[in-house]
């Protein structure tokens, strides 16, 4: 967890790409082994606002929850992706966000906060790249702008210059 909190933490936690997932939206989405998700589920929702992580939507309107319905997510899963306000609930009043972190003896914290950080990084690099493809695109299409108005101004002075030509010829 140090490793994901020294990299940006929470702000790297709800940052969403251009689909308006975040990285517990891209977990829930490639759930594959439910107890590796179920640490790094705990471990976001203890860098980030519970509240507002599991109820944050993307461009389609899902929630994490509802990628990790669809893809098997196990009840477990399930259980920690519900919406809730953990201090404003009656039932947790003496509870606080350490019971959603994995228990300290468990090895696995180190390698779940690397496999975070890699994919949140993936995200960023593909993002960077796409934007990079985007940004190469109007450029292309700004040169070939000024190419084409270059070649009209070369067609305007022409013009002038057969313009001209003919009013001299015309005044003598």
């Amino acid at each position: 967890m140090k490793i994901l909190i020294d990299v940006g933490g929470k702000e790297l936690v709800v940052a969403k790409n251009y689909n308006g997932d975040t990285a517990l939206h891209f977990l829930c989405h490639t759930i594959n082994n439910h107890t590796k998700a179920a640490n790094k589920i705990k471990l976001m929702l203890h860098v980030a606002d519970t509240e507002t992580i599991l109820t944050d939507k993307d461009n389609d309107g899902e929630t994490p929850l509802d990628y990790a319905t669809v893809r098997g997510g196990s009840d477990e899963i399930k259980a920690l992706l519900q919406p809730r306000t953990i201090k404003n609930d009656p039932a947790n009043a003496n509870d606080d966000a350490s019971n959603l972190v994995p228990p300290a003896d468990d090895h696995d914290n180190d390698t779940t906060a690397t496999e975070i950080q890699d994919q949140l990084l993936q995200a960023a690099k593909q993002r960077n790249a796409d934007l990079e493809t985007q940004i190469e695109s109007q450029k292309t299409e700004h040169q070939n702008t000024i190419a084409d108005l270059e070649s009209q101004e070369t067609e305007h002075q022409k013009t002038i210059a057969d313009l001209e030509t003919e009013i001299v010829f015309l005044s003598e």
